[in-house]
């Protein structure tokens, strides 16, 4: 892991989270749950629908994309916005596994970079 960088002006706000990972970091965890599903299920263009999504992760974790709200702060709400869409899908398709391996993806993150120790309860509770 990084040694954890603060925001321009020299310190961190509530909405502006230090970063604790790095982008390998983050590519090794959706490999473990996210890449299985893309690589399971083959759709149409799978690959650069995997390499959008890591990119998309890193430049809002990082504050590239959303820097009132990048790291901790990121990672939390891209979870719980992905498990509030879960019960709109229809179990078993495609789109409700891979938003159950995001969902996994930003819970392991999120312990990984954030807080090792959270439960999943204790996160949804936050």
């Amino acid at each position: 892991m990084v040694t954890p960088i603060t925001t321009q002006t020299g310190s961190a706000t509530a909405a502006q989270t230090l970063i604790h990972c790095t982008q390998a970091d983050l590519e090794a965890i959706a490999g473990q749950v996210v890449f299985p599903v893309y690589q399971l299920y083959q759709a149409a263009g799978w690959q650069q629908s995997y390499q959008t999504f890591l990119t998309f992760q890193w430049n809002n974790y990082s504050g590239i994309q959303s820097p009132n709200c990048n790291g901790c702060c990121w990672l939390k709400k891209r979870t719980l916005h992905w498990a509030n869409q879960l019960p709109n899908l229809t179990p078993g398709s495609y789109n409700y596994h891979l938003k159950e391996a995001k969902i996994a993806w930003g819970l392991r993150a999120y312990k990984y970079c954030c807080d090792p120790g959270i439960t999943d309860d204790a996160f949804y509770n936050l």
